[in-house]
């Protein structure tokens, strides 16, 4: 039987146009997938560096994310004061004596502290100026404040506290009592202080009393 020519050209135009068909509709899904996974890698990027960047980066007992700690309780927030209790020592005498101050009620320990200190480096108020003296130079700055597990706060002040703080060794010990007093009885979680300066372990804290 003869083929009709007819025939088979409409058959190999058929051929032609699924096949055509095929490759675009191939060609067009490869696309719409690269554009999908894209789209997903672009939204994991992103979800990736705002979760680095975000207030949970940092634990409450490290040293590296204290000042974000810091920032993230004190800036902007709308936070109620509570009453604490700062020591100073006692005008004419080498005793401590308690003076009243106001900090917020962060809820982290060491923010707390860090207020407590800040208040004992600015010194007695005008008011009392009769009563009580500083303890610190005012040049004294807190690097870092970590709380340990077992409780301990460790202080690390910069050189300024022991290049600067007048006296010999009853101001150095009325220094440092003045300090553990005032954390100890203001911040609960704290049961025990300990200083460093720059960082480092030093054996005496201005050069008479070792620091234990």
């Amino acid at each position: 039987m003869a083929r009709n020519p007819m025939r088979g050209a409409l058959r190999k135009r058929i051929r032609e146009s699924l096949l055509s068909t095929r490759r675009g509709f191939s060609w067009k899904s490869r696309r719409a997938i690269w554009i999908a996974a894209a789209v997903v890698a672009g939204v994991i990027v992103i979800s990736l560096l705002f979760w680095r960047g975000s207030p949970q980066q940092g634990g409450a007992n490290g040293g590296a994310g204290q000042g974000s700690i810091e920032r993230q309780e004190l800036a902007g927030a709308n936070l109620a004061k509570i009453g604490v209790s700062v020591y100073f020592r006692q005008a004419g005498s080498r005793s401590l004596a308690p003076s009243s101050r106001d900090i917020f009620a962060a809820r982290s320990p060491e923010v707390r502290a860090r207020q407590l200190i800040q208040a004992l480096v600015e010194g007695p108020q005008p008011a009392e100026a009769n009563q009580v003296v500083a303890v610190l130079p005012k040049e004294a700055k807190v690097r870092q404040i970590y709380l340990l597990k077992d409780g301990t706060a460790v202080v690390d002040f910069s050189e300024e506290v022991s290049s600067l703080l007048p006296g010999g060794i009853d101001s150095e010990a009325t220094a440092m009592e003045s300090i553990r007093r005032t954390l100890l009885e203001n911040v609960k979680e704290i049961k025990a202080v300990r200083f460093l300066i720059n960082g480092k372990d030093t054996e005496t804290f201005a050069g008479h009393i070792a620091i234990g």
